[in-house]
């Protein structure tokens, strides 16, 4: 599990995202302000070696609302500048490496705000 060493490094760098402390796991809150950026675990597969030696590889997915489109993207590329090709560790988990791997532009018609999606694949042990 490498969430809370996730929400270490993006509250760190958060107003480099521009998003503040608008970071939240899951679901905003109903009353939360924009911009903000929410995330979710969306698969965790592990690999196994014969040495017994187990590699994660989970799928973080970042939504990103806002009132603009600009905005969404402009968040969007900071926190790909933040994540792409990521080594360290997280909460302790050595982080071998962390990889964009789609992002989708869309609109929340409910909200009536901008939302970029990002996923992320982690590999750590």
């Amino acid at each position: 599990m490498i969430e809370k060493g996730l929400i270490t490094h993006l509250s760190t760098n958060s107003a480099t995202i521009g998003v503040g402390d608008r970071v939240w796991a899951v679901l905003a809150p109903t009353d939360t302000e924009y911009p903000c950026v929410v995330y979710q675990k969306i698969s965790e597969p592990e690999e196994y070696y014969h040495g017994g030696r187990c590699i994660s590889r989970p799928r973080i997915q970042f939504s990103i609302y806002a009132d603009t489109y600009e905005e969404t993207k402009t968040i969007e590329h900071a926190i790909r500048d933040l994540l792409a090709a990521y080594q360290g560790t997280y909460d302790g988990k050595t982080v071998y490496s962390c990889f964009v791997d789609n992002v989708i532009d869309s609109f929340e018609p409910n909200l009536m705000k901008y939302r970029v999606i990002i996923d992320v694949i982690y590999q750590y042990e």
